[in-house]
């Protein structure tokens, strides 16, 4: 007598299946999809002229990322600066250029609380207005059959779970200073004025004396360099991207723009 072994799929079997299928692996910072958006026009800045390429680097983290990150962001600004032919100082006086970055927010993207950071970030020095908000691609894998039906509520979910792409934003603001010869002048000019009215009456008559005081000023100042401002979203996104692997992604993406403000020296 011949018996067989009849093992039955469930729901939760058959997504196991689905997923070794479709292979839906968490992302890597090497698989992850990175980009940068810049959020307002970039200004073309001419190559150094021959023995005025020197730089001064300034990197701030405003997100509190802790450990050696601020650190370590602002060495390898120091390096990409230098690949593209640049000399490093200390002495913010004697730079040639000035190049100030301070990255402002780190979130998820597409989330509500994504999109208030990116709407609280306001204007940075100069007036630029912040971008708008970025949302993160989804994916949801589509439901299989068993015996002809759909399956499960707990199969979807669970495929829907190990296949959900996300994304994460960090936003960089952007100062670029170049040193002009004899100095860059910026002028201002406010104007008061204050009066006083007296007025008398004598006899039934009316009679009246108006004075009046006005003061004014005119102010010229000087500065070294010439600035120029930009601000750059990065985004990177994946199937089950974590922060720290997103962090790993985009760090190398946003040392290339950063790099990237400075022309090549010749």
């Amino acid at each position: 007598m011949l018996s067989r072994n009849i093992t039955r799929c469930t729901p939760v079997h058959l997504a196991v299946l689905v997923l070794t299928a479709v292979g839906c692996a968490a992302a890597t910072p090497e698989t992850a999809h990175t980009e940068l958006r810049y959020m307002i026009a970039g200004i073309r800045v001419d190559p150094p002229a021959p023995g005025f390429n020197t730089v001064y680097v300034e990197f701030q983290d405003q997100t509190g990322q802790g450990g050696d990150f601020e650190d370590t962001i602002y060495h390898n600004i120091i390096s990409g600066v230098e690949a593209r032919g640049y000399v490093n100082t200390k002495d913010h006086a004697k730079a040639d250029y000035v190049l100030w970055a301070t990255l402002r927010i780190f979130t998820e993207a597409g989330t509500e609380a994504g999109d208030k950071a990116l709407a609280s970030l306001g204007a940075i020095a100069g007036g630029v207005a912040a971008g708008t908000a970025v949302g993160a691609t989804t994916h949801s894998a589509a439901a299989g059959f068993v015996g002809g039906g759909l399956v499960g509520a707990a199969a979807f979910g669970a495929i829907n779970m190990m296949s959900r792409k996300n994304a994460y934003q960090m936003v960089i603001d952007l100062q670029l200073a170049k040193k002009v010869a004899g100095g860059v002048q910026t002028e201002s000019g406010s104007g008061t004025q204050s009066g006083l009215q007296q007025a008398t009456i004598t006899n039934g008559e009316a009679g009246g004396s108006t004075m009046g005081q006005s003061k004014s000023q005119h102010l010229v100042e000087t500065k070294v360099h010439f600035e120029m401002e930009q601000r750059v979203l990065a985004i990177a996104d994946g199937t089950r991207l974590t922060m720290d692997t997103a962090r790993a992604a985009l760090v190398p993406k946003l040392i290339d723009g950063l790099k990237s403000a400075l022309p090549r020296v010749r």
